[in-house]
């Protein structure tokens, strides 16, 4: 795994949900719905980012809770796997 400086973390991570149309509710990667009444949701979010904003982060600024952001922003990600 790469070293990072302190400071040097991404504060934003994708989570592998996204939507078609704000306003709808969010997937994952595997079709699994999220509420978006879901309680890990920042407050005021999702909030659609005026019909812009249709894929998932977990955001530090927001207390490390879910925001719907446009997907083309440049961030980190965070995977999952079996064991």
């Amino acid at each position: 795994m790469p070293k990072r400086t302190p400071g040097s973390c991404p504060t934003q991570f994708w989570l592998g949900g996204s939507t078609t149309s704000p306003g709808t509710n969010f997937v994952t990667v595997d079709g699994t719905p999220i509420s978006n009444t879901f309680a890990f949701w920042a407050s005021g979010q999702p909030d659609g980012g005026g019909g812009a904003d249709n894929c998932l982060e977990m955001r530090k600024s927001y207390g490390y809770l879910m925001n719907d952001v446009l997907c083309m922003t440049s961030q980190g990600f965070i995977c999952q796997i079996l064991l």
